[in-house]
């Protein structure tokens, strides 16, 4: 099996996250409409296909794309009898399709991309304060860019990426930007 250029290719288990599981082990199943949406698409794949220029992955790994890759049937291909589903690691408007690759356990982010981990703030007052994750402040985790290392407190502003919602990755919520688009680092 060959990749194109700029590409990768990976098998996934299933294209829909369409069933999520309550406390007590009760399995509920989505909607169709539902299943299609944004938060219920597979974004993580084992690369059976490496294109001649794409230097930061290899077969065999595990990697963790943009929703779009799957929600998009047009990336989906059937050899023979294996689905894969193509990944474009070149940047096309403006962001490539891969975020990072997952090695031993650990998330190595590529192609410019930071993982945020989001921090709770404060937010009203008196006894009407509430908790929420902060959409402008969060904590480096992972980051291809040197300036930035584990444990920084980094400001990005409100429109730090494309989806405001934080993206599940190995278990743990995490922002995942573009490291060109954090503002600056908390100097406390």
């Amino acid at each position: 099996m060959k990749a194109k250029r700029h590409q990768i290719l990976v098998t996934i288990g299933s294209r829909l996250n369409d069933t999520f599981t309550a406390p007590g082990g009760m399995v509920f199943y989505n909607y169709q409409h539902e299943a299609l949406s944004t938060n219920n698409v597979t974004q993580v794949g084992k690369v059976v296909a490496v294109g001649e220029d794409v230097k930061q992955v290899k077969v065999g790994d595990d990697v963790f794309f943009r929703w779009t890759v799957t929600h998009d049937e047009d990336n989906h291909i059937l050899y023979g009898e294996t689905d894969v589903w193509a990944i474009n690691c070149l940047v096309k408007f403006g962001i490539t399709d891969l975020f990072a690759v997952i090695t031993d356990g650990k998330i190595v982010p590529v192609c410019g991309f930071a993982f945020v981990e989001p921090i709770e703030e404060e937010i009203g007052f008196g006894e009407y304060k509430v908790t929420k994750k902060s959409e402008q402040w969060g904590i480096i985790r992972y980051s291809d860019n040197p300036n930035f290392k584990d444990g920084d407190k980094v400001f990005f502003g409100s429109e730090h990426n494309d989806n405001a919602d934080p993206n599940t990755v190995l278990g743990k919520q995490y922002y995942i930007m573009e490291s060109s688009r954090i503002l600056g680092i908390d100097g406390d």
